[in-house]
């Protein structure tokens, strides 16, 4: 017996494994971020430590369109951009391109 078309929702399907794969790759960057964090030492493209707030601060979230990463550190962006009085830090952006580029190999 052939079962309609019609009751099987395609468009949701598709939505569903996009959030999910987006969640994985959202989760990925968070371990990145985690992974790359440097205790009392400053090096280019690691996440800075002196408390563990900032490292610990982000989290992976589930989007109505795919998935975020987010921080409740009021200073992240001034640590990832760097101000006129402090160089920038960036480990976000590193941490998305390792990501992407380990997702490209495999």
């Amino acid at each position: 017996m052939d079962v309609p078309f019609e009751r099987y929702d395609i468009e949701k399907i598709f939505q569903d494994a996009y959030r999910d794969e987006c969640f994985e790759i959202a989760q990925e960057i968070v371990e990145e971020i985690r992974q790359s964090a440097v205790t009392g030492v400053k090096y280019i493209n690691r996440v800075p430590v002196d408390t563990g707030r900032l490292r610990d601060g982000y989290e992976a979230h589930l989007t109505g369109n795919g998935a975020e990463v987010t921080s409740d550190v009021e200073y992240r962006d001034y640590v990832e951009f760097g101000t006129r009085y402090m160089e920038a830090q960036p480990h976000v952006g590193p941490a998305i391109e390792a990501v992407r580029a380990r997702r490209r190999m495999s």
